[in-house]
This record gives C-alpha cells, structure tokens and sequence, in this order.
C-alpha cells in the first residue's frame, strides 16, 4: 500500500506542475542607465524601475532621476505594459519638480522591450525657471 501512494504521489506532482515565480529583468537604456522590470507568477509586469537623463531648454543644464512604477497601469497583459501620462512632484533643495511619464513596453521572446517619454517642469517660488524632456529613450531588459 506505501509503494502505490508514492506512485500516486509523484504522479500528481508530475501531472501538476508548479506554478510560475515572479521574475525580475534588468538592463540598460539607450542613455546607458539602469532599468528593472518585475512579472508577477502570470507573467504580467506588477513593477518597475528606470533611472533617466532629462537635458534642459537652459543651455548645459540636465535632471537627472529615477522613475518606479506600480499598477494600476492603462493597459497590462503578459505581451504589453501601456501607461501614463502620468505625473508626480518632488523636491529637490529649493526647487519643485513636476515629472510627467508616459511608457509602452512589450514582451519579444524572453526580452521586453520599451519606450519612455518624460518631461520634468522645474519650478521655484512658484514659477516655472526650466523645461526639461526627453521624448524617446528606448531600453531593452532581460
């Protein structure tokens, strides 16, 4: 009777296999920076990570920053993540930063692939002194 359990046993584990584990990619974007993104067990992105580069109108000015990303997104499934424009404000010494992001990413095989635009309206004393963007960087992650 032990040795028909165990068959029955390992007969389920075989025919059941586990489910799928979320999974980190990381790469490089076309500014060669930093970026992450995480699936969760259905292979859908629940989260990301991406540092950026956004030269100025002020001539030999730039922001630089980092840019995370959670859901709700405007569209996710396990081929494509859509999002933004989206926005968020920070402070930085005595200026204010409103930060604008707008990001598509889709799944090739084993990659995902992406597109960010940014736009960052840097502000003090309540008036705008610089407008800082970026229309396209591309990245690839692993």
């Amino acid at each position: 009777m032990p040795r028909t359990f165990t068959v029955v046993a390992l007969a389920a584990v075989l025919a059941f296999p586990t489910a799928a584990t979320a999974k980190t990619f990381r790469g490089k974007t076309s500014q060669h920076l930093p970026v992450s993104l995480t699936t969760g067990a259905d292979g859908v992105p629940t989260k990301g990570k991406i540092r950026w580069k956004a030269p100025c109108q002020k001539q030999g000015y730039s922001v630089r920053g980092a840019t995370g990303w959670s859901p709700p997104f405007d569209q996710a499934t396990p081929d494509i993540l859509v999002d933004g424009p989206k926005s968020y404000r920070t402070k930085v010494g005595g200026e204010r930063h409103r930060i604008t992001v707008t990001m598509k990413i889709n799944r090739h095989g084993e990659r995902w692939r992406g597109t960010i635009a940014l736009r960052v309206l840097v502000s003090r004393k309540g008036k705008v002194i610089d407008d800082c963007q970026f229309k396209r960087v591309t990245f690839t992650v692993r």
